[in-house]
């Protein structure tokens, strides 16, 4: 919400507007005030500001259009607004802290130049110390009054007996000596500028947006129903409905002068100046702790965005820089993910491309199969009944099984084995590279399933001759045998007759 600092000043009774009215003529002053005016003129009653002559309506002023931009929250700002002093030298700064070596109380801008480096403190500790010193001197004074009142009542009584019988002739000098006490004594140049200095114009916090663009104000403009918008959103809505538009707010009519809607009346309280400080304060984050001042610095111990108040009190001793700074590089670091981002898009955007092609292609197919594949009927026995599938066979089945397990990670059971670990002589999967085996050395698992498959296609004339031979040789070894057997069988015939003799 948009929002600057705007006279609230009531300018019969000069205090901050209580149950403020509009009248006619867009002025606003107190309810007390113009029924004190009503009083004095009847029923018809100049205005204060202008001199504009308006009569009463017969509800009497209570029945005048509230100012609705002066809310209760904003009018009690106001008044508390007036009680904080304002620096003697910034005329538009309030006064926060208090100067020990100087003895005065100082704003912000006095603190950090004309006294930097003095010993300072905040202002309300400061008061609330004074208070205490003021209750005590109040104390002492009420003991002296006190005194005082009971030394001199016997003297007043005989006074007061003299005057009584010189009642035809009173003297004129007088009876004794008034007491008079300097109350100013008690109080220090510190306390004189807490307590009694006051601002120049109560001001608060009020809204300067307008409800049509939500914009701050340019160039704004009095509707008859006292709402204000801006000369340009005026203009549109004048373009649209003519000589007679309704207000946005309210929805009450509004003619259009002869001069068109620059001839209306302009806001006089929102100047040029507090709607350029509403425009600035937009931009402008508050600070949560001090909720009146901007956030200007960056505290990089406490990745928080502060005040000028916190930096010199809570955050004093911090790393800080200036917050402009810190957005800048933040602002980098931002476009620098967001690039990254968009290329990782772009990426994932020309997959997604590939698989909705791939989709249509395979939804293309099916439906292709579909049509071609004439629909099944359930046999009188079940699916059970149904042909049982010859080609593929218990044994080819239980390779295909012993295959697929092959071809799973054995720490990752459903990821497929892709790499090769020389260094652990070991099929991995992509979890495993990524992890276990990172910076390991590894290759392509077809790669080397291809090279290996290659040395076997060498070595396999050779195994197939030297298998060859061997079988040979085994022939060989079993005629050998045979033969051996025979003999065998022979010699032991021979002993057997040899012994038999």
């Amino acid at each position: 919400m948009a929002s600057a600092q705007i006279n609230m000043t009531c300018a019969i009774c000069t205090e901050v507007f209580t149950s403020p009215r509009f009248l006619p003529c867009h002025h606003t002053f107190c309810l007390e005030c113009l029924e004190q005016l009503a009083n004095r003129y009847g029923n018809t009653i100049p205005c204060p500001t202008c001199r504009t002559p308006f009569v009463v309506p017969p509800g009497g002023v209570c029945d005048l259009q509230v100012n609705f931009y002066f809310t209760d929250e904003a009018l009690e700002q106001a008044r508390s607004d007036e009680n904080h002093s304002k620096c003697p030298v910034h005329t538009k700064e309030r006064v926060l802290f208090y100067c020990a070596q100087c003895d005065q109380a100082i704003c912000m801008r006095c603190k950090l130049t004309k006294h930097d480096g003095h010993v300072t403190e905040d202002l309300s500790e400061t008061a609330s110390r004074c208070q205490q010193t003021i209750k005590q001197e109040m104390h002492r004074l009420e003991e002296a009054i006190a005194f005082l009142t009971n030394n001199v009542l016997e003297c007043l009584k005989e006074n007061e007996k003299r005057a009584r019988e010189k009642r035809n002739g009173i003297s004129k000098q007088p009876l004794f000596r008034a007491v008079t006490v300097d109350v100013s004594l008690f109080f220090t140049p510190v306390l004189q500028d807490t307590i009694m200095a006051a601002s120049d114009m109560a001001s608060a916090q009020i809204n300067m947006t307008c409800a049509i663009c939500r914009e701050v104000f340019t160039s704004p403009r009095f509707l008859p129903c006292h709402h204000t918008f801006c000369l340009e959103c005026l203009e549109q809505l004048a373009n649209v409905h003519g000589n007679t538009i309704p207000c946005p707010t309210c929805r009450a009519r509004a003619t259009v002068p002869p001069g068109g809607v620059r001839a209306l009346q302009v806001n006089f309280y929102f100047t040029d100046e507090a709607l350029e400080q509403a425009r600035s304060d937009e931009t402008h984050l508050k600070c949560p702790v001090h909720t009146k001042e901007h956030v200007l610095f960056y505290c990089a111990q406490c990745d928080q965005a502060i005040c000028l108040r916190c930096k010199l009190t809570k955050h004093d001793g911090h790393v800080t820089e200036d917050l402009s700074e810190a957005a800048s590089r933040s602002k980098q670091t931002i476009k620098q993910e967001l690039h990254r981002l968009e290329d990782s898009i772009d990426h994932v955007t020309n997959k997604l491309e590939c698989l909705k092609g791939n989709e249509k292609r395979a939804r293309e197919k099916r439906n292709g199969i579909s049509k071609q594949v004439a629909p099944a009927t359930v046999p009188p026995g079940g699916v059970r009944a149904l042909q049982v599938n010859f080609y593929f066979t218990e044994e080819a089945l239980e390779q295909a099984r012993n295959e697929g397990s092959h071809s799973m990670c054995n720490v990752h059971t459903k990821e497929c084995v892709i790499f090769y670990c020389t260094q652990c002589d070991q099929a991995i999967c992509m979890r495993c590279k990524l992890t276990k085996h990172e910076g390991h050395v590894t290759e392509d698992l077809s790669e080397i399933t291809a090279r290996r498959k290659k040395k076997i296609e060498e070595e396999l004339p050779r195994l197939k001759d030297s298998v060859e031979r061997i079988t040979r040789k085994c022939e060989s070894f079993k005629q050998s045998e045979e033969l051996a057997r025979k003999k065998k069988a022979v010699v032991l015939k021979e002993v057997g007759k040899f012994s038999v003799q």
